[in-house]
């Protein structure tokens, strides 16, 4: 089981969420994820964003590690008082959530 790792900066504007978006869903798609899958990836990515944007961050880093039905994310968005909405719906939407002061990683697995 090999696993890929994709490099994507892109800046932190809400005009991009539409290009992340498909970007995620290509990724998905290729990874075997169904519709409603593909639309949690969707969704969390543009809250992602969101978090980048309202934290004045001129880019949003991200790394995607693809494995067998499985996609983890690390992103260089920090979580504070403003994102609580933001990190609850990219958390209720993952299957493993972790942040800290420098980043976010979430996984996000293809249900069986």
């Amino acid at each position: 089981m090999s696993k890929d790792s994709i490099v994507l900066k892109i800046p932190a504007k809400p005009e991009y969420v539409m290009s992340l978006r498909l970007f995620i869903s290509g990724i998905g798609t290729a990874q075997g994820f169904d519709i409603e899958e593909l639309e949690a990836l969707k969704l969390s990515i543009s809250e992602l964003l969101v978090m980048a944007v309202r934290d004045e961050n001129e880019f949003l880093n991200l790394e995607f590690y693809l494995k067998d039905k499985e996609i983890e994310l690390v992103a260089n968005v920090t979580a504070d008082d403003r994102d609580n909405l933001s990190l609850k719906i990219v958390e209720s939407l993952s299957d493993n959530f972790e942040t800290n002061e420098r980043e976010t990683r979430v996984i996000f697995k293809k249900e069986e």
